[in-house]
């Protein structure tokens, strides 16, 4: 983008939305009756807003539903000018599949890493994700078009009649169309228009393909942006495995597990447990708080390989860092784990060059992802999933980094001074 003028950009977040409160949906997934399955949500929202059936709900008299005033979200593009669209999903549990009815995008950006542009037409997002596209507003065969955000079906184990896989906002060219809109008048010119097919090899539940994910600085200096591995001088290689059991002696209710351990908020704060090392020993309670070894003061490189026994995927998030994807697999028949000494031919590997930088992936089911980066930023930091109720039910770790820089940071003691303090 540099010697152009920066197009104006738009958020566009991609979310979902359940009529019951999030406790019920906590609490009825955390039963034995869930038997492990996520909540399936009831309707799908474009900034916020969207459509509904009320008609649809089987238990219409547990929830005022009114569409009376429900009205598609709209987005106006001036025409004949390239816009930047930020797309976010924004939602607890589902892929979300975006596009634009006869306008092609340009991905630039994801997870706020800059990637060569490619051309699609709809883009696979999962909850978490972001990305950056670019639409030129340049289409004359009219000026309203349907802007589509698809959840895949594949992606959610309990059927509901109540939701509608498609959710659609308005793109709007006329600046008249704009403010009928705005004030719910218009009854009529709703786009006319069609969605995009799938795309050829399009896989439901899956991130955008990670050979297209290029980094864009790579190319333009020839320089590895993915950092290497080099275990005789520091650097940290480790293993999870993340799974959903319904154990018996749990009475068949699902947890979730990394490395067998259900993270549950500590009594003291890790970074208190940093800050003041005297007050407790370090972990706090390892069983219930998986915290991955500390890094010295200097930087190194940690991989990680996060193996997913699960049977859908799992949107992992790490803080405070962006790492590069090293690999992913997906087994078609059987749990496919992570083996250093055997690895899977099938699985996919990227060079130095071409690994997607990044800060959340969806690490396939019966598989693995590896990830790797550096330990360049102090602080004790979350990896979850961003599935909510595998989030809320304890699949998460801490990676801590530099224990001594973190007491050494003022700004630290004082802002942790003011929270417990309230």
């Amino acid at each position: 983008m540099q010697g152009a003028a920066e197009p104006s950009a738009l958020i566009v977040t991609l979310g979902d939305h359940y009529f019951a409160p999030g406790i019920d949906q906590l609490s009825w997934f955390i039963s034995r009756h869930s038997l492990g399955f996520e909540p399936t949500p009831d309707n799908i929202l474009i900034n916020g807003q969207g459509t509904f059936d009320c008609s649809r709900l089987l238990n219409r008299d547990q929830y005022n539903c009114s569409s009376v005033d429900a009205r598609f979200a709209e987005i106006h593009l001036e025409q004949g000018k390239t816009h930047r669209l930020r797309l976010v999903n924004v939602g607890s549990v589902g892929h979300q599949t975006f596009s634009i009815d006869d306008h092609r995008l340009s991905v630039i950006e994801a997870d706020g890493g800059v990637v060569e542009p490619y051309v699609t037409t709809r883009v696979s997002i999962a909850p978490g994700q972001r990305y950056s596209v670019l639409v030129t507003a340049n289409q004359t065969s009219g000026t309203t078009f349907w802007l589509w955000s698809e959840m895949d079906s594949e992606c959610l184990n309990v059927a509901t009649p109540n939701l509608e896989y498609q959710a659609k906002a308005v793109v709007t060219f006329d600046l008249e169309l704009r403010t009928a809109f705005q004030r719910n008048v218009l009854r009529t010119g709703l786009p006319q228009t069609s969605p995009w097919p799938r795309k050829d090899g399009e896989q439901a539940c899956h991130d955008e393909s990670p050979h297209l994910l290029r980094p864009l600085r790579s190319a333009e200096h020839g320089a590895p942006l993915t950092p290497l591995l080099q275990l005789d001088k520091g650097d940290k290689r480790e293993i999870i495995t993340v799974t959903m059991p319904k154990l018996d002696r749990n009475g068949l209710v699902p947890v979730s597990w990394i490395n067998r351990t259900q993270w549950r908020s500590p009594t003291t704060p890790l970074l208190h447990s940093i800050v003041h090392p005297n007050t407790t020993t370090f972990p706090p309670n390892p069983s219930h708080q998986l915290v991955l070894t500390p890094s010295p003061s200097y930087a190194v490189t940690r991989e990680l390989i996060i193996n997913n026994s699960d049977e859908a995927p799992h949107p992992f998030h790490l803080h405070g860092h962006k790492f590069s994807l090293i690999a992913t697999y997906e087994s078609s028949f059987d749990f496919g784990a992570y083996s250093h000494t055997h690895p899977n031919t099938d699985a996919q590997w990227f060079d130095e060059q071409s690994a997607p930088v990044r800060d959340t992936v969806s690490v396939p089911r019966r598989g693995f992802a590896v990830i790797r980066w550096r330990t360049d930023n102090p602080g004790v930091w979350a990896l979850h999933c961003h599935v909510l109720v595998h989030m809320q039910t304890g699949m998460a770790l801490a990676v801590v980094k530099g224990v001594g820089e973190v007491r050494r940071l003022p700004f630290v003691r004082g802002l942790e001074g003011e929270m417990c303090a309230k």
